[in-house]
Order: structure tokens, then C-alpha cells, then sequence
């Protein structure tokens, strides 16, 4: 595609865009009927002690509830936008697999990720698209308030992104690594999500996850580090389903340290989801 092209499809993106946005009538609308949602129901958690990093907080609701209107103004654009940006880019490879059996611990189950997920169907039903937790920040999106598609996703992608660091060594085997950040997704099908950091913390995140068949997933992610200056990754592959299959999808040192970002994916029926 030569660069006139490029910019015809940059502007056709641009002017569907502009259709597609949302009125604040709309939006009024929508947050009116969450917020009546959030003040008759109260978010119950089902999860066993001892399985996580952070437990769900109701009093986080309306911080959830706002960020999921803003994703939800971006879904429309924004997996475009990153198609066209790669555009240039070689074809999908399947990332590195790796065996370092460190990579296991203090791993968020696919479990407790359901279980999160239907606690939220309760409150928003078959509008919830998606859902993120990364510590003790778990936000969540919504389906545009313009898609085609009101019956109720039949597929789930789990997607794990897990980032690690250890000092640099001579003998690096003896060297043990530390968990850094993960983000815990659990979206429909190809549904884009994009975690927005609050109040300037944090490190957005932008996903795209398609199941080619039961055992392999195609993912597009753009990863922006709030932890790790610099680190900014823009990613797309084929990953194994499975926590045994998870992948080393970039690897980098700096000022001594090494750091490793990890990627796990999962496939879920939403007839296990009750």
C-alpha cells in the first residue's frame, strides 16, 4: 500500500469515526442507567481467600463506571488504528516459549478471572464487555452504545500480560525474578480493550484478541510500562492456549536489570459462566 493510499484509509477511518461517536444524549442516557444499576445492586464476591493480590471493592465502582464509558467512545477507532499503524510490519509469529518455571508464581487463576466477570454480569448483563484487573485496580468496558450486536457473546478470551525483572548476573540461574505488574483480561471475542491508567498512574493498555481455532489465539496489544521507564511495546502474534504455552514477548536490560514481558492466553465459554 504506497502512502496515498495510507492516507485515503487514514481519512475514510477518520470520517466513520466521526459518524459513529456517540451524543451526550446518548451518554447521559447510558451513565443514568448504570449509576441506577450501581445504587440498587451491591457487588458480592464469591472468591476464596488466599487466591489473590486484591479482592473487589464496591466503593471502586464509580471510578469502574467511568472508565468503562471511556473505552467505550473508543472502541469504534481504536482497533483500526492499530491495524493500520503495523500495516508495514512483517506477518504474525508465533512468540518465544519459555520453560523458566519461576514465571509460575503469584499467578491470578483463570478461576478467579470468571468469577470477577460474573460478579459484574450482575451488574451490567450482557452490555459488560470486558473486564481488566491489574493489582488492586479492576476496571471494566462496555459494548458501544451503537453496536450492531445485542445478543450475548458465546466466547471468552482470558489474556495474561505479566511483566518480570531480575538483576543482571554471570550466573543467571541463580538469580531469582520478581513480578513487576500483570494485567488480567477477560474480554469477548474480538472485543478491543483499552485500559486507560487513572489519575496518571499506572500503564495503559491496549488489547485485541481473535481465537483462530481451540488452541491458538491471535493478539494485538500496544503496552505502554508505567513502571519501567521506556519500555513500550507494540506486539502482535500467535498465542498457544494454555498457562503451559506462556510466552516471552519481549525481553530487554537496562542499568543492570533485566526484564521479561510474559503473555498467557485462555479460551472460556460463556455457557461456563452461568
Amino acid at each position: 500500500m504506497n502512502n496515498s493510499q495510507d492516507k485515503q484509509l487514514d481519512q475514510l477511518l477518520v470520517d466513520w469515526a466521526n459518524v459513529n461517536v456517540a451524543d451526550n444524549a446518548d451518554l447521559t442516557d447510558l451513565q443514568r442507567k448504570i449509576c441506577d444499576r450501581l445504587a440498587v445492586e451491591e457487588l458480592q464476591s464469591s472468591v476464596e481467600p488466599g487466591t489473590l493480590q486484591s479482592t473487589p471493592n464496591p466503593s471502586r465502582r464509580p471510578v469502574a463506571t467511568a472508565m468503562a464509558i471511556a473505552a467505550m467512545l473508543l472502541v469504534a477507532v481504536g482497533f483500526w488504528t492499530l491495524v493500520v499503524d503495523r500495516k508495514g510490519e512483517n506477518a504474525k509469529q508465533v512468540a518465544h516459549s519459555v520453560q523458566e518455571s519461576s514465571f509460575s508464581n503469584d499467578i491470578v487463576s483463570l478461576d478467579h478471572q470468571i468469577e470477577l466477570l460474573k460478579e459484574f454480569r450482575t451488574l451490567f448483563g450482557t452490555e459488560l464487555a470486558w473486564i481488566s484487573e491489574e493489582g488492586k485496580t479492576v476496571e471494566v468496558g462496555l459494548r458501544a452504545v451503537d453496536s450492531t450486536s445485542s445478543s450475548p457473546a458465546t466466547e471468552y478470551v482470558a489474556v495474561q500480560l505479566t511483566l518480570w525483572s531480575r538483576p543482571v548476573s554471570n550466573d543467571k540461574g541463580d538469580q531469582n525474578w520478581s513480578q513487576l505488574e500483570s494485567f488480567n483480561v477477560l474480554a469477548e471475542r474480538e472485543q478491543l480493550v483499552q485500559v486507560i491508567p487513572q489519575r496518571g498512574t499506572g500503564s495503559p493498555l491496549l488489547l485485541w484478541a481473535y481465537p483462530l481455532d481451540n488452541s491458538l489465539v491471535s493478539i494485538d496489544l500496544e503496552y505502554r510500562s508505567g513502571v519501567v521507564r521506556g519500555l513500550s511495546i507494540d506486539s502482535s502474534n500467535l498465542q498457544p492456549i494454555g498457562e503451559q504455552h506462556s510466552m516471552n514477548i519481549h525481553s530487554f536490560e537496562k542499568d543492570g536489570v533485566e526484564y521479561r514481558l510474559y503473555q498467557t492466553a485462555d479460551l472460556v465459554d460463556a455457557a461456563d459462566l452461568g
